[in-house]
């Protein structure tokens, strides 16, 4: 099987094992309001739960509206807590298409490959999904600063480091690439984080097993 292929179906099995959750109401944002303060490694504070929601990071001066619809609909802005200022937002239509949206793998992934590359394949999709996608526009240049920006010292990350996209048409994807890129406390939490997905889903690629929310935030 070719290299795409075999990542096209990654990228679908990430997507359903984990970010299409039954309970999106209810478990699955309960745990991603606590996951998304442990990644900057603050005191945990309960988001109210619900498919419309704010959250609120009091240290980055930052905030997040989001309302999602389906897994395949939803809107959400960042805004900068200081003056209520928009900076950014997107709104994904599930009414319309795009590429992505057309695909769906539908086959597994190859069990003669799974030893030699399916590692290297989760890393790749992970990274297009939700740590570097390739569509992004980052933060610095709509004027958002870190601690980072003003003492290089500190080791926190800079606003460039910030790459938020406006490509996951799905919105549990989105919100979960948002907590990720304002993981700014350094490069070792985001490698960290990394690392623990990457194995969460070669255990359960390899098992065919669901990502319960309570695995997928590791609380």
């Amino acid at each position: 099987m070719r290299e795409n292929e075999r990542k096209a179906i990654v990228w679908d099995l990430v997507e359903q094992l984990a970010f299409r959750p039954w309970d999106k109401d209810k478990l699955w944002l309960r745990c991603y309001s606590i996951q998304l303060r442990d990644l900057l490694q603050l005191e945990p504070v309960w988001i109210k739960d619900g498919s419309q929601g704010l959250f609120q990071i009091a240290e980055l001066k930052i905030a997040c509206e989001y309302k999602l619809e389906s897994p395949d609909a939803y809107v959400a802005c960042l805004k900068k807590t200081e003056d209520e200022r928009t900076i950014w937002s997107v709104h994904a239509d599930a009414a319309y298409l795009s590429k992505a949206a057309l695909h769906m793998a539908e086959v597994d992934y190859p069990e003669t490959e799974i030893d030699t590359h399916l590692r290297s394949d989760i890393v790749s999709v992970l990274e297009g999904m939700l740590f570097h996608p390739r569509n992004h526009s980052h933060l610095s240049a709509v004027g958002f600063t870190t601690a980072g920006d003003t003492d290089p010292s500190c080791g926190m990350l800079k606003a460039v480091e910030i790459r938020v996209s406006s490509s996951p048409y799905n919105g549990f994807v989105f919100l979960y690439h948002i907590a990720y890129q304002l993981c700014v406390v350094s490069d070792q939490a985001r490698d960290n984080e990394k690392t623990r997905l990457i194995d969460l889903f070669e255990t359960s690629i390899r098992n065919k097993q669901k990502v319960n929310a309570r695995e997928l935030f590791n609380f």
